[in-house]
C-alpha cells in the first residue's frame, strides 16, 4: 500500500461522518477485550484457590473374590470337549452383590487343561492339547471396559499350562488397595467409585480344542477328548474415605 493509499484509508476512517462509529467500534473493541481479560484472571484465581483449598482423600478399598464355590472361586465349570470341538460357555454374573456398596471391580478368568490319558509329562512323545480360548465380548452382555489396555480376551496353550482370562470391569480401578482423589468434601471423592451395572451381565468364553494323541513306544493311547476345566473369579470393592 502506498503512502497516498494508506492516507486516504485514514481519511476515511476519520472523516466527520465516520469518527463516531469508529470511535464506537475501538470502544467495543477495547471494552471486549477487557472483559476477556477479567474472565481469565478470575479463573486463574479460581483455579489458585480450588488448588489450595481443595484437600486430598484417600479413598480405601477393600477388594475379595466373590466366594460361590466354597474354594475361593466365584463359578467351576468342568466339562470334556472332543477333538476338534468348539464351545461357548455362558456365566451369569448379572445378581451376584450382596449389598448397594459393593461393585465389581474386574474378572479373572483360568482355563485349566486336565489331560486323562494317565501319561505323564515327562514321556519323550507325550504331547499337550492344543486349546484355544476367546472371551466372545459380541457374545457378552457384560458391560465392562472392553477396550481397556489390560484386559487379556484370547489366549493359546499347547503346554499343558493354564490360560489366563482378564476383564476390566468398573472404569479406572487399577489399584486393590487405594487411591488419592483432590475434592471439596467426601461426597464429592466418593463420586467416582458409585456408579452402579459395571461388570453385571453375561460372560461368554468361547473354547476350542485340538486333542493330541500319545504315540510313545510300543502300543499307543488314542486320546480323542480333553477335560477342562474354568475357573471364574469376579472381583468385588467397597470403597470407604480417609483424608
Amino acid at each position: 500500500m502506498g503512502q497516498d493509499e494508506e492516507l486516504t484509508t485514514k481519511n476515511i476512517l476519520f472523516t466527520k461522518d465516520s469518527l463516531v462509529p469508529t470511535s464506537i467500534a475501538i470502544g467495543l473493541a477495547m471494552l471486549m477485550l477487557t472483559s476477556t481479560t477479567i474472565d481469565l484472571m478470575s479463573e486463574l484465581e479460581e483455579t489458585a484457590i480450588f488448588n489450595s483449598e481443595t484437600p486430598d482423600w484417600t479413598v480405601l478399598f477393600d477388594t475379595q473374590v466373590i466366594d460361590l464355590t466354597g474354594e475361593g472361586h466365584t463359578y467351576i465349570h468342568t466339562e470334556i470337549w472332543g477333538d476338534g470341538e468348539e464351545k461357548i460357555i455362558d456365566f451369569d454374573i448379572s445378581d451376584l452383590l450382596p449389598n448397594d456398596d459393593t461393585r465389581i471391580a474386574y474378572i479373572v478368568a483360568t482355563i485349566v487343561p486336565e489331560e486323562n490319558t494317565g501319561i505323564s509329562p515327562s514321556e519323550p512323545d507325550w504331547g499337550c492339547d492344543s486349546i484355544g480360548v476367546t472371551v466372545v465380548s459380541d457374545n457378552s452382555t457384560l458391560l465392562a471396559q472392553w477396550n481397556d489396555e489390560r484386559n487379556i480376551l484370547r489366549g493359546n496353550d499347547a503346554d499343558c499350562e493354564d490360560i489366563p482370562v482378564f476383564i476390566q470391569a468398573y472404569p479406572n480401578f487399577y489399584d486393590d488397595n487405594s487411591t488419592v482423589v483432590a475434592a471439596k468434601n467426601e461426597f464429592q471423592a466418593m463420586i467416582p467409585w458409585t456408579e452402579d451395572g459395571w461388570g453385571l451381565g453375561e460372560l461368554s468364553i468361547q473354547i476350542k480344542i485340538d486333542v493330541q494323541s500319545y504315540g510313545g513306544q510300543g502300543v499307543g493311547i488314542v486320546d480323542d477328548d480333553e477335560e477342562i476345566t474354568i475357573e471364574v473369579d469376579v472381583y468385588a470393592f467397597t470403597a470407604e474415605i480417609q483424608e
